[in-house]
């Protein structure tokens, strides 16, 4: 299974993708920052991955000049890379996440396949945007200071024109997560190749109640 995790930034992607890591699916290491598990730094990333979305896309303003025929070639490039290796560990599933993906989601269809499990992390547009200003208020993000609803009003738009076209988009309420973890670890769960040990799902669940904030 190849997973996608989309969504705003500061609206729970890093918790459903620590989710994943935690169920044993290979969310692309080493990670962007800090490759600590539950490190809040550690946005669970693909360092390999960000970069090329940091040189396709220009944030905060989330315009592009890289043709889309190029981002669909080295999506698929980098997937394979990512299953080659993955495979050699002997773990089936593999995965990316990124707010970033949000507006090449198309692009991942066509470079990864129809069958790729889009997971949205889902959170009301108004407190995503409010979550983000804290963070450049507090010094984070820098570089997203005065553009926090520019921003993820495009991200926004671009999600819901994809969901719109692909009901088969898994959202995840990110307030529903806090709430009752374990159900959404077993979600997940349900979704992998093949079925988590009990001992991976409680990881998953844990990881959330210990970084709640993420």
């Amino acid at each position: 299974m190849r997973f996608a995790v989309i969504g705003l930034f500061s609206s729970g992607s890093t918790g459903i993708a620590r989710m994943l890591d935690c169920l044993g699916v290979d969310m692309g290491r080493p990670f962007h920052l800090k490759d600590i598990p539950g490190d809040k730094a550690n946005f669970y990333e693909p360092k390999d991955l960000s970069e090329k979305l940091r040189v396709w896309w220009n944030e905060p303003q989330m315009e592009t000049t890289t043709p889309r025929q190029v981002m669909v070639s080295e999506l698929h490039s980098w997937i394979q890379v990512r299953e080659n290796h993955a495979e050699r560990r002997g773990v089936r599933d593999v995965g990316a996440k990124h707010p970033i993906l949000s507006m090449c989601a198309p692009e991942l269809v066509q470079a990864w396949g129809a069958d790729t499990k889009f997971i949205w992390s889902w959170r009301e547009f108004d407190k995503s945007v409010a979550s983000l200003r804290r963070r450049t208020a507090n010094g984070g993000f820098g570089n997203f200071k005065g553009h926090e609803e520019a921003t993820q009003r495009k991200l926004w738009d671009a999600l819901n024109r994809f969901a719109d076209s692909n009901p088969e988009i898994v959202r995840m309420n990110w307030v529903e997560v806090l709430t009752n973890p374990e159900s959404f670890a077993r979600q997940l769960a349900g979704l992998c190749s093949e079925m988590p040990s009990e001992n991976k799902i409680t990881a998953a669940t844990k990881c959330i109640d210990v970084n709640h904030g993420s």
